[in-house]
């Protein structure tokens, strides 16, 4: 997005016409060519990330009960927030309730 969004500020404030494919070139030579490093990045991190968490579970039944710990945990966040989307739903303040 943020490539885009450059390249639609140099087709505005450009003084030739060889500007756009100069912009162009520079973002495919610097930010796109590190985007394949950043996707795999990612994926390794997420990876490496959901086996660790997965390993510090025993078995399901202790999966289970941590989901439900963290219901519990946030079930005071769940009941203002639907207190409020009842009470905005009432006066019709749609902002609010979105």
């Amino acid at each position: 997005m943020d490539t885009a969004f450059g390249f639609n500020k140099r087709m505005i404030q450009r003084y030739t016409w060889a500007d756009p494919m100069l912009y162009t070139s520079q973002q495919l030579a610097t930010h796109i060519n590190n985007s394949w490093y950043d996707c795999w990045q990612f994926k390794t991190d997420f990876i490496e990330t959901y086996d660790q968490k997965k390993n510090n579970f025993v078995d399901f039944s202790d999966l289970y009960l941590s989901f439900i710990f963290n219901l519990l945990g946030n079930s005071f966040q769940l009941k203002v927030a639907s207190e409020k989307m009842l009470q905005a739903s009432a006066t019709h303040d749609m902002v609010t309730y979105y």
